[in-house]
């Protein structure tokens, strides 16, 4: 019997239902602001189609954020705004333990599969990085958020149930990530490099997994908080003295595969930036600090495109491999002025949603974020005389 004076809803939050309490039904509720965790009603879809609030975007959020315990301090694995969903716990789930082997299955049976089409490194992602994650807890988190998003892409009606899942996961190896960083040494370093790229890959993968985009979110603020996750990378790399030669897993990183690639299409992204890099350095109201880092990133890129070219891997596409390399090489400065919206910061972007778009087909978790990226670059250059070096970029992207 309903209590006097309560009427009852089927559309609250999964956290009040289970706790058995009137949900306020706002997006975040009260109660998950108060408790200071991610709200279920945040994703879009999470009450179904029947929902009136299934749609409605949120306006609000919790200003607190849960410290993750260990060197949370680490510049390198801050959590970025663009991403903090990754910062909450969320609801626990009453079938967590189900999910999570039914995540597990997924993984070996399926997800580790969609990272490359060579037999030797499908071999050593479902086996060799597996049993690897079973002696590093953060690796193993990481594997099962990956699983979690993939299963979220593929299956929109239950999307809000695995995507919160893979945030769980998703949390838990951040926190306990930055707790091995802090003892890194060489019986982790190799399970640190893994996790760092599996975190990257599950970064791409969660905007739209979730539908969390709303009005204030913006794809080139997004991404660049990604490349300051890749920098991660980078520092594992150079702190450890990581050889990767040395690797039970080198096959992942080390191959004599043949490139699978068309050297048409970075070619012809080559051939733009010579222009690109004489309007910037005869450029008026650049600041020379500004204009020598914004060189030094279109060099990056051209050394990027040359690296990724003449080096190969096993059954990787090369265009997916130019999607780490680049951010890598990049001067850390560079960030600053993409996320300051600087134009030729913004038209480097966008050569870059052209690289995403080529690897899409390829790559699940890349869903959506070419067109978001350049929409959102568009407007941004709209009207200002930089607005003509997308032109090639667009065409590329919209030409289907």
């Amino acid at each position: 019997m309903a209590r006097v004076g309560h009427k009852k809803s089927r559309h609250g939050c999964l956290r009040c239902k289970k706790r058995r309490v009137k949900c306020d039904e706002e997006v975040p509720c009260a109660a998950c602001t108060r408790h200071k965790v991610l709200c279920s009603l945040q994703c879009d879809g999470g009450q179904g189609q029947d929902s009136p609030l299934a749609s409605r975007r949120s306006t609000k959020r919790a200003s607190a954020s849960t410290k993750s315990p260990g060197n949370s301090s680490s510049p390198a694995f801050s959590l970025p705004t663009s991403l903090d969903l990754f910062s909450h716990p969320g609801p626990e789930q009453s079938d967590s333990w189900i999910l999570d082997a039914e995540l597990i299955h997924h993984y070996t049976m399926v997800s580790y599969g969609t990272l490359s089409h060579a037999p030797e490194v499908c071999h050593a992602l479902r086996s060799g990085v597996f049993r690897e994650a079973l002696s590093h807890p953060y690796l193993l988190h990481e594997l099962l958020a990956f699983a979690g998003f993939h299963l979220a892409s593929l299956n929109p009606n239950d999307r809000h149930r695995y995507s919160l899942r893979a945030f769980h996961h998703q949390k838990m190896a951040t926190g306990k990530m930055r707790e091995a960083i802090a003892i890194m040494n060489s019986t982790n370093c190799h399970a640190l490099f893994l996790t760092s790229i599996f975190l990257i890959v599950n970064a791409f993968a969660e905007p739209f997994n979730c539908n969390i985009t709303g009005n204030t979110f913006s794809p080139t603020k997004a991404v660049v908080d990604i490349f300051s996750l890749v920098a991660g990378i980078k520092l594992i790399f150079h702190s450890s003295g990581l050889d990767l030669g040395s690797s039970p897993l080198n096959v992942l990183f080390i191959g004599a595969g043949s490139n699978k690639c068309d050297p048409y299409r970075l070619q012809s992204l080559l051939e733009q930036l010579p222009e690109l890099r004489s309007r910037t350095y005869e450029a008026k109201g650049i600041e020379e600090t500004q204009k020598q880092v914004l060189i030094a990133s279109i060099e990056a890129l051209q050394n990027c495109i040359d690296t990724v070219s003449r080096r190969k891997a096993p059954g990787i596409l090369i265009e997916i491999r130019a999607l780490f390399v680049w951010p890598v090489m990049l001067p850390k400065e560079f960030l600053e002025l993409a996320r300051d919206d600087h134009p030729v910061a913004l038209v480097l972007l966008a050569y870059y949603s052209v690289i995403l778009y080529w690897a899409e087909p390829e790559c699940w978790f890349l869903n959506s974020w070419p067109k978001r990226l350049i929409g959102d670059i568009i407007q941004k250059l709209a009207g200002t005389p930089w607005a003509s070096y997308i032109y090639w970029t667009v065409g590329c992207i919209h030409s289907n």
